[in-house]
């Protein structure tokens, strides 16, 4: 996705504007007895939802230092934790961090295999090894992670901001970089069954096979693809969502269109833009789609 500077914020109402002190107090607090400074592996703070530690390993760290993949792996662990605070999390998620110089310029990720749960139809409906191990605890597969995350190293090291709180998340993101936690939320989103197997350029199902997701996807071709999963459609005013059909790489399993009246471009899996100096976080839209695939949303 392209990437912008963020634009100015839209006024604060009254309640978010008496909210904010007693938010930064809290804040304070749980920064002080929960962090401490320097690049050692940040401590998860206890007053939120239990954090079962996901084991990470690094395929191939390419020529980071033992320090800057610490910093890596502790924004990857804040990006687990943040999805920990909307998902009842059943097992400890099996990550694996890949930097190489692929093809994609940015990130990507998936689930390294996945479950049949069901047939509908003739399809055989599966579920995400990501996703099956928080609904179950369970690996899909005990031989291999549940799932990989690559991300290009000049990518990394020349666009994203690197967390030094990935857990509290107040330090402000530079503007002209791309906040890593932000973005491997949303890479994390894929990988719990935000994706499937239509194809990019016709939005038709290749083979037999669909995602949770995928069965909720009503498209004829890319001139319209919405998401009319109940809990989504509920959520926005009766109405399915609109998923990206004009954007090559992100159509389908992302929403929002550049000129759409559904555009979507502040929230976390939009498939039109990421901004510089921007820190995303999981909304109520992305725990509509959620539940509408069957993720524990507590």
């Amino acid at each position: 996705m392209r990437h912008f500077v963020e634009p100015p914020n839209d006024c604060l109402t009254i309640d978010q504007a008496l909210l904010r002190p007693f938010k930064w107090f809290m804040l304070i607090l749980v920064g002080l007895f929960h962090c401490y400074s320097g690049f050692a592996a940040q401590p998860a703070p206890t007053a939120y939802a239990p954090f079962l530690e996901p084991i990470i390993e690094f395929e191939s760290p390419g020529d980071l230092t033992a320090q800057e993949q610490e910093q890596l792996r502790d924004n990857v662990r804040g990006a687990v934790f943040a999805w920990h605070q909307v998902l009842l999390v059943k097992g400890p998620l099996r990550i694996r961090l890949r930097l190489t110089d692929v093809n994609h310029p940015g990130a990507q990720s998936a689930s390294l295999s996945n479950i049949e749960i069901r047939k509908e139809q003739g399809q055989a409906v599966v579920q995400e090894s990501a996703a099956y191990k928080i609904v179950t605890g369970n690996s899909a597969n005990r031989d291999e992670n549940d799932l990989v995350i690559s991300i290009n190293p000049f990518f990394l090291k020349n666009e994203l901001w690197l967390d030094p709180q990935p857990f509290i998340r107040q330090e402000p993101v530079p503007r002209e970089r791309t906040d890593c936690v932000s973005l491997l939320i949303h890479e994390l989103f894929h990988t719990f069954g935000f994706s499937g197997f239509r194809h990019l350029e016709s939005a038709r199902v290749k083979d037999t096979t669909v995602s949770l997701f995928d069965r909720w996807v009503v498209a004829e071709d890319l001139s319209g693809v919405f998401f009319n999963g109940p809990y989504t459609t509920a959520i926005n005013n009766g109405r399915p969502l609109e998923l990206t059909s004009t954007n090559s790489s992100q159509n389908i399993y992302h929403y929002g269109n550049r000129h759409s009246t559904q555009r979507w471009s502040g929230e976390l899996m939009n498939g039109i833009e990421f901004y510089r100096g921007r820190r995303y976080t999981i909304s109520p839209l992305d725990l509509a789609i959620a539940k509408d695939i069957n993720l524990p949303v507590r």
